[in-house]
């Protein structure tokens, strides 16, 4: 791949503006003298950044505009017939690349998607392989072989903060990691003040909160000299990088701005479009910098827009999307166990006065105020499927909810008789405690993981749930826990409440159901309030997770209107 950029091509005068500019900000383009009052610039690709900073208060300050404005034309040209070659690797099984140690340690399925993932010329790749299929084992192996041939030379690792640990003992302890990198990383957390980071670190692990305060400090490092005086040639992971799909969020654009000072991305995602189809765009341009969506646009018709998608994401877009059907073919079934429960009666009056009072409200509102508030209205919707699931232990004593009724015979089952351990769901922090408390009370250890606990504690927690006796049960929220964590010492989860978003719910399904499951089957107990507004949003949840296999999935939508909201609580 070519080291520097694309041609801008610049009159006279905003050619002199443009070099000045650069010149402050110690950037030597190359130039090109055209004729006719012409002149074309390049910069290195690690300069780019500071190239499209230069172009934008070039054109702030009212300079007109180049004629040629994509100084990556040519990197994603590249990238795509790349993509081409990767793609018929893909189709013919082809392992070349993934040489011992890792060929023993990757299965086939593995190795194949490695193996393409390092094709010369590539921006970026993104793996959305299912939950559970090891997909950071796979970026492991991309980044020990991408160190190893001097296509990288440091890394850059994003992922949601309770995962922060997961990473670190990956880096710190897998011994046929490549030297250059194993032992040599460092964490950056919230609340630290790191001015400079050490010479010695070839890998910063970090959460997408950081990306927003520490954006200038990880553009510069991933562009930091070598000892050789060349520029960085840094690769960067977004591990769950659903996170990151709004392109208009802060933390997005920030990531973005990060990405572009690096020479290689790596997505990774098993839910890569929870809620709708476009869910995917920003992902994908990440990866690629727009290579093969850059152009694409969503308009008010979801059916056509799925239909567009479909056949650019299916065309240009350097992706593997593969189930665990299909690579992990000794992984046991899910086996989902709906419990439609009766509420006591004061659960019942206290549902139906909320219930009653929304309606009124809905009413009062009528179309056009529910159109204007409708922010107002989802959280009206939200808390009265809170009323529903879990009103609160000052409102409805544990002994008054029939969940803990249900809880306590599947404990019965699966702790005591079967001698299992077991994973309790809930989306509700203010539950955690009562249902701890209900659990210990039945004599059993019990450990819980919420966005509370900071990020080394859940890491001990999940080793002592998969190494050791005690806990016997874990209680975790779906936002904490949800995503990148092995819990497979349980083949049993129960879910006392559900996520107010798709992803975390899909997320939390695979805790379980993954890759080192030995038990024969995977069991989910979903305790649900029948005929309630809670039953209908398990329903739509349950929905989502059948379509999920395919990549680009349907549509999860909350009521939109009126008479949806209405329907959604009479019916």
């Amino acid at each position: 791949m070519s080291a520097w950029s694309e041609p801008i091509i610049l009159g006279s005068r905003q050619a002199s503006e443009l070099g000045a500019r650069l010149s402050r900000l110690g950037v030597e383009p190359r130039v090109k003298f055209l004729g006719a009052g012409r002149l074309s610039y390049s910069v290195l690709l690690a300069d780019l950044p500071v190239l499209q900073a230069a172009m934008d208060e070039l054109s702030s300050s009212g300079a007109a505009a180049a004629t040629v404005v994509d100084p990556l034309q040519g990197v994603k040209r590249e990238h795509l017939a790349a993509w081409s070659r990767a793609s018929n690797a893909l189709k013919e099984h082809d392992t070349g690349r993934v040489v011992e140690p890792w060929a023993k340690k990757l299965d086939p399925a593995q190795a194949v998607a490695v193996n393409a993932m390092l094709e010369p010329g590539l921006l970026g790749f993104c793996l959305f392989d299912e939950q559970g299929t090891g997909k950071t084992y796979m970026g492991l192996g991309l980044v020990h072989f991408m160190i190893e041939s001097g296509m990288a030379s440091q890394v850059l690792v994003f992922c949601p903060a309770s995962m922060l640990g997961t990473w670190e003992q990956e880096f710190e302890k897998l011994s046929i990691l490549t030297s250059r990198v194993r032992g040599k990383q460092l964490v950056l957390k919230a609340g630290e003040h790191q001015l400079n980071i050490p010479s010695t670190a070839r890998v910063v692990i970090t959460n997408y909160r950081q990306a927003v305060t520490r954006e200038n400090q990880l553009s510069n490092w991933a562009t930091k000299l070598d000892r050789n005086g060349a520029p960085g040639k840094t690769i960067i992971i977004l591990d769950e990088s659903f996170i990151v799909k709004n392109e208009e969020a802060q933390a997005s654009a920030a990531i973005m701005a990060i990405r572009r000072a690096c020479s290689y991305c790596l997505v990774l995602c098993g839910t890569p479009a929870p809620n709708r189809p476009d869910d995917i765009v920003h992902q994908i341009n990440l990866s690629d910098l727009g290579a093969a969506l850059g152009g694409y646009r969503s308009t008010e018709d979801q059916v056509e827009d799925l239909r567009r998608l479909s056949v650019l994401v299916e065309e240009r877009a350097a992706f593997l999307r593969r189930l665990k059907k299909d690579v992990l073919a000794s992984l046991p079934q899910k086996v989902f166990k709906v419990k439609r429960l009766v509420m006591s009666k004061r659960h019942r009056a206290l549902y139906d006065c909320a219930r009653s009072e929304f309606r009124d409200r809905l009413l009062q509102m009528g179309s056009q105020g529910v159109r204007r508030s409708y922010a107002g209205t989802l959280a009206g919707r939200a808390r009265l499927i809170q009323l529903c699931s879990y009103p609160g232990a000052d409102e409805l004593p544990p002994a008054e909810n029939s969940k803990f009724s249900a809880l306590r015979e599947i404990i019965d089952d699966v702790c005591v008789a079967r001698d299992r351990k077991l994973i309790i769901w809930t989306s509700y922090l203010d539950s955690v405690s009562s249902i701890s408390d209900f659990v210990s009370s039945m004599g059993l250890s019990v450990e819980v993981i919420t966005g509370e606990v900071l990020p080394a504690d859940r890491t001990a927690t999940v080793m002592r749930f998969q190494n050791s006796n005690a806990p016997r049960v874990l209680v975790c929220n779906p936002a904490a826990a949800g995503a990148g964590l092995t819990l497979t010492k349980s083949s049993d989860a129960v879910y006392m409440s559900y996520p107010s978003q798709a992803a975390h719910f899909l997320q939390s399904l695979d805790r379980i159901h993954r890759r080192g499951q030995e038990a024969a089957e995977t069991n989910f107990y979903f305790l649900v309030f029948g005929g309630t507004i809670e039953d209908r949003e398990l329903a739509r949840l349950y929905r989502k997770e059948e379509t999920q296999a395919e990549l680009l999935g349907d549509i999860y939508q909350l009521p939109q209107t009126i008479e949806e909201f209405l329907a959604e609580i009479d019916a």
